[in-house]
């Protein structure tokens, strides 16, 4: 794990890096024969807010396989506070919901978000972030979900437009 001082000055650097307009591509794998595998594309938006806060807004459309496409629409919000960087819920409107989990900083490349528990299942993320100098020129998010009503992985990769 990276120390204190530059976890702070990575989640700083990062917060700055995510603004903007990212095309997203979304992998997702399912274990279970009650879910479709697939894949999503769209753009993904990081608008900041008042204070130390971040709107993500996804959009796109997701294809199952054998399935017809389905367009989305999801949003988190990225608050900085304290030299932590912590991923919260959003409702439709992006209002900020409760914490899904706060990134864990192993450098300046990698991270993983705190195990989420949503009733019996189990929520895992890891982010991978590639910069070319102090510029975050992609990123990707790798979800993990296991328990009684969920079996899932989900890759999401994000390149700046």
């Amino acid at each position: 794990m990276a120390d204190e001082c530059s976890m702070s000055s990575i989640a700083e650097a990062l917060f700055a890096g995510l603004q903007g307009r990212w095309r997203l591509v979304r992998t997702f794998t399912s274990f279970s024969s009650a879910l479709p595998s697939g894949s999503a594309t769209g753009t993904a938006t990081f608008e900041r807010r008042e204070g130390d806060e971040l709107l993500q807004t996804e959009e796109g459309v997701f294809r199952s396989e054998g399935g017809p496409a389905i367009d989305f629409t999801r949003r988190y919000v990225f608050v900085l506070s304290g030299g932590e960087l912590c991923v919260h819920f959003a409702d439709s409107k992006g209002v900020r919901g409760g914490l899904f989990h706060r990134l864990a900083f192993v450098d300046r490349t990698a991270a993983a978000g705190e195990e989420h528990l949503c009733v019996r299942d189990l929520y895992k993320t890891a982010y991978r972030f590639r910069w070319a100098d102090d510029r975050l020129e992609g990123f990707e998010i790798d979800d993990e979900v296991k328990g009684p009503a969920k079996d899932w992985r989900a890759t999401t990769v994000y390149e700046r437009e």
